[in-house]
Order: structure tokens, then C-alpha cells, then sequence
């Protein structure tokens, strides 16, 4: 049954966060789009994907030197291919996740002592090992932080001045190498950060395009994609923690004739004020979406059915320019769907059109069914 006001069970500036500016609507629309991480190229689905560039350079690079070299070097050439082989298998098999996060960093780290050892079989400077340099420092950029970028241009370097410095002319180099391996790592290097630079901007134009397409281009709120994939996760999250939420719907009262009366474009202002007037009542952790029209979405995480209604009653008090509001307000039972969840709230919302409008209506529950 619908009541004009409702004032909670509990302050709810103080449930699991603070009253937020409209400056944070980006922040929470940017919690809603699914994130990729950087720096944990060997966690999840395609760790083998992205650690085979690795295992076909040495692959490719062991058979040109097998088939190119002496039969002296064989043995420490197939040794060094053992040892490749080994890393490839700890890319795939250790718990990754598990461990501390720059540990995902050595195996293409521990390349580069591999290439050192397969160059100075192959005989110093003229091996053909060499250009397989390249492999670790151009793909860092893609999963690897700066400072990781900038390890292996260091360990690119070593790998070419730490032999010629040590063995020189004697152990197969010539006065000539130490300028060639500072060129190879001035250019190895050049192209890693060149590189990095290309996928940071790759990855700032996506997560914009990401966002965009995640939010209302009139209100600048979250929009109902955004919104429909960020209720799934609160379900989820609820799911797994025992947890309740509950959802909010608001419809402006009288839109349609405040638009034939006043025109769009005041009809467009009084959506803006709304979401802006709107998004200062609600927490940080609090999600408010446009579905489309004059109707809204508030998604509230650990919020109960009573304190909801509490929180749609200021929505209701803060709506700008004297137009009214009607919302209708449902806890999620521990087993509804989303849509089952938002046809709870919506209809709820339609008991307050019926009862007078200007008003909040809580859903009745289905049996609230949490652990």
C-alpha cells in the first residue's frame, strides 16, 4: 500500500557511504564498465594466448640456430630450448593469481638470460638469436606497466654490453659490438615505449567509447545498458555475500504535458536539474540510471525495502521547477531476475500513478528468501 512519506529505519548517509556531487556520476558509471587489468597478462581465459608469442620466437629461433651452427653449440642450444620450454609450462601452470603481481613479470624477464646464453653458443655478435630481443620489449606494452617496460629495455641492454664488456675480442666480439648493442637497445627501446604509447592511447579511446556507450547523452547519467549490467552484479555480489539491495523507479509526473506546454527543450533542462538535483541525494556506491523518457533507475546496494522507500522520498522532496514524482521501490528476494526484480519496482511504480501520483510506493514481496 502506498504512503506519502517515508523516513527509514536508519540515517542513510551512513550506510556504507557519503552523499556524492554531481561531479561522482562519472565515478559510478566508470564502476559500471567492465575493466581490463593491466600488469596480469598470465591470470585468466587466453594466459596461453598471450605467453605463446614467446614460446614460437624461441621455437623459431633454437631450429634457425640448430640448422645454422656447429654441432658444438648443439648441446647448449637444446638445453637453452628445455629451458624455454620450462617457463612456457609455468606460464600455464602456476596459480598466478595467487601470487604477488610482479611475479608475472619474470617470465618474460628470464627471456632475456635465455637469449644470453643461446648468443654466446651461437658466437657473440653474429647471432642470429639477437633480434628475439625485441619479443619481451614489445610485448610488455601490451599487458606490463611502464616500470616493467622499463626493466626489460634495462635487461635488453645488459644482455648485449654484459658479454662484450666481460669477454670482449676473445669471447667472440668485436671492437665494434659495444656501439652495435647500444644501438640494438636504443632502437629495442624506442620501439617498446613507442609502442606502450600507441596501446595507453588505444586504451584510453576504448575505455571513452566504453563509457559512451554507457551513458545518457542528455543527463549524463548511466544509461540502461550500464544499468541492466550493473544490477547483474549486484545480484551476483549479494548472492555470494548474503547480502540485500533494493531498486528504485521514478517517473515524472505530468511530463508529457510540461513538453506540449513549455516545449523540449525546458523539457530537456528539467531532466538535466533532475538527474543533477537527484545525484546529490545518493551514496557514492548508489548507481542512478536514465531508462529512457522521464523514467529513472536508482540501484541502492545493501539498502533495505524501508530505507529505500526513504531514499526515493528525498528524490521525490528534491525534484526541481514544482514538478512531482512517482516511485515505486522493491528489495531484490534472493532469488528474482533482473527484469523480475525492475517488473517488481515498475509496478509498484504504477500503484502510485493510480493512487494519486506524488507519491512512493514500496512493491509487496515475493518472500524474502536471503541466508
Amino acid at each position: 500500500m502506498c504512503t506519502g512519506r517515508f523516513t527509514g529505519t536508519m540515517p542513510y548517509s551512513t550506510m556504507g557511504g557519503t552523499s556524492r556531487s554531481s561531479d561522482s556520476r562519472r565515478g559510478a558509471l566508470l564502476r559500471a564498465v567492465p575493466r581490463g587489468r593491466r600488469g596480469h597478462p598470465l591470470e585468466g581465459a587466453g594466459a596461453g594466448r598471450r605467453a605463446a608469442p614467446f614460446l614460437a620466437a624461441a621455437t623459431l629461433g633454437l631450429l634457425l640456430s640448430l640448422a645454422l651452427h656447429q654441432a658444438n653449440a648443439r648441446a647448449t642450444l637444446l638445453a637453452a630450448g628445455a629451458a624455454f620450454a620450462g617457463v612456457a609450462a609455468l606460464c600455464g601452470l602456476l596459480p598466478w593469481g595467487r601470487l604477488p603481481r610482479w611475479t608475472q613479470a619474470v617470465p618474460p624477464l628470464a627471456f632475456f638470460a635465455l637469449i644470453a646464453v643461446v648468443r654466446h653458443a651461437e658466437g657473440g655478435a653474429d647471432a642470429t638469436f639477437t633480434p628475439m630481443l625485441a619479443v619481451p620489449v614489445l610485448w610488455l606494452p601490451l599487458y606490463a606497466t611502464r616500470l616493467e617496460l622499463g626493466l626489460s629495455v634495462g635487461a635488453a641492454a645488459l644482455t648485449l654490453a654484459a658479454p662484450v664488456a666481460v669477454g670482449g675480442v676473445t669471447g667472440g666480439y668485436p671492437d665494434s659490438e659495444l656501439i652495435r648493442a647500444l644501438s640494438w637497445a636504443g632502437m629495442i627501446g624506442i620501439a617498446g615505449f613507442a609502442t606502450s604509447a600507441f596501446v595507453s592511447h588505444y586504451e584510453s579511446l576504448l575505455a571513452e567509447v566504453d563509457r559512451l556507450a554507457r551513458t545518457d547523452a542528455l543527463t549524463g547519467l548511466a544509461n540502461r545498458r550500464a544499468w541492466e549490467e550493473q544490477v547483474r552484479r549486484e545480484i551476483s555480489r549479494a548472492t555470494r555475500t548474503g547480502g540485500t539491495f533494493s531498486v528504485a523507479v521514478l517517473d515524472l509526473d505530468g511530463f508529457k504535458q510540461f513538453n506540449d506546454q513549455r516545449g523540449h527543450g525546458p523539457g530537456d533542462e528539467l531532466l538535466r536539474e533532475a538527474a543533477t538535483l537527484w545525484s546529490l541525494e545518493i551514496r557514492e556506491m548508489d548507481l542512478i540510471a536514465r531508462h529512457g523518457g522521464d523514467e529513472f533507475g536508482v540501484l541502492l546496494p545493501d539498502t533495505v525495502l524501508g530505507d529505500a522507500a526513504a531514499v526515493a522520498e528525498r528524490l521525490r522532496a528534491s525534484t526541481p521547477r514544482g514538478v512531482t514524482v512517482s516511485a515505486g521501490v522493491a528489495e531484490w528476494d534472493g532469488t528474482e531476475s533482473p527484469d523480475e526484480l525492475f517488473g517488481r519496482a515498475d509496478a509498484a511504480l504504477y500503484e502510485a500513478k493510480r493512487a494519486g501520483s506524488n507519491r512512493v510506493c514500496p512493491a509487496q514481496p515475493t518472500g524474502i528468501a536471503l541466508a
